[in-house]
């Protein structure tokens, strides 16, 4: 029998008209969707269906989108899991998916997640308002050498580090620009700048993070039998206590997405349904643990291939 679980992308995935296969075809996922629009101060229906790539992209639209279309996701294959008497409890998510996946896994409401995804986008937001920041993929070159070299210059850290081939660097603009040449030139295969608007999981989020402390101490955490993995610590929460102050941490510190998957391998997880938006994360875990079967979900014709993997 398989042991499933479920991850969800973050910021930068998201790609206009993301969603509207499942809105205009399902019943789970259209009610998710209106439901999210009466809650918070956007139309998450008009954003993540026809906003331009710019629009979209903002932090405070990114996160709420994203979250709902993974919750969505998650709902509807929720179902048909459960029609199926297939067992699941493991989660996980990149940077904002963790706020998803906490949610998908009964610890946060839905209400409460979503507003936690909305306030969380809009700090973010505020905090690259007046800087020239940038986040850069290097790929094909060695963690300790690229953590050497940003450690050697201000203003970039490793914000990322996703797989054994591709570490991300996040920072002031003209250094993380000027970092990416120098990896080029010293044998990086490939620099990627990635389409988010800050320097997230870096110092520059630090205060970003007292204010988003502040926002978590209002909402509930539900206890329950789910496992859900913290981008810190590279593994699963120990204990619901720990949620709320690793979510803060998460904001300015580095996403160890290579311990994450390994953490899930461990645990015996053998099938993986990615609900979101392109297929970053599943390429990264056919990478690091081959063994684990993963499926993309982000329209009605991937929802109806993965069911049939069932």
């Amino acid at each position: 029998m398989s042991n499933i679980g479920f991850i969800f992308p973050g910021q930068g995935s998201q790609i206009p008209g993301m969603g509207k296969s499942i809105y205009d075809n399902s019943l789970i996922a259209k009610a998710i969707y209106d439901r999210a629009s009466s809650i918070i101060d956007i139309d998450v229906e008009k954003t993540s269906f026809y906003a331009s790539e710019d629009e979209l992209r903002k932090t405070e639209n990114t996160q709420p989108c994203l979250f709902a279309m993974g919750m969505a996701l998650h709902e509807m294959m929720k179902k048909e899991l459960e029609k199926r008497s297939k067992a699941f409890k493991y989660y996980g998510g990149h940077s904002l998916g963790e706020i998803t996946a906490l949610t998908a896994a009964g610890k946060f409401s839905f209400d409460d997640g979503l507003n936690i995804s909305r306030k969380r986008g809009l700090i973010m937001s505020n905090a690259g308002k007046g800087e020239q920041y940038l986040m850069a993929a290097i790929i094909g070159l060695e963690y300790n050498y690229i953590k050497k070299i940003c450690s050697e210059h201000d203003n970039v850290v490793i914000a990322n580090y996703n797989s054994l081939e591709q570490i991300v660097i996040s920072g002031k603009e003209d250094i993380v620009r000027k970092l990416a040449e120098e990896f080029k030139t010293n044998g990086a295969k490939m620099v990627v700048e990635l389409n988010v608007a800050g320097a997230f999981h870096s110092p520059f989020m630090k205060d970003a993070s007292i204010e988003f402390e502040n926002i978590l101490s209002q909402y509930r955490i539900h206890e329950n039998k789910n496992e859900v993995l913290s981008n810190v610590l590279g593994g699963f929460y120990n204990n619901d206590l720990e949620i709320k102050a690793l979510l803060v941490k998460q904001m300015y510190s580095e996403v160890n997405w290579l311990a994450c998957v390994k953490s899930l391998e461990s645990k015996g997880v053998d099938v993986l349904f990615e609900l979101g938006p392109g297929k970053v994360l599943s390429g990264l875990i056919r990478k690091i643990a081959p063994s684990i079967k993963v499926y993309n979900v982000y329209d009605m014709d991937t929802f109806d291939k993965a069911l049939e993997a069932l």
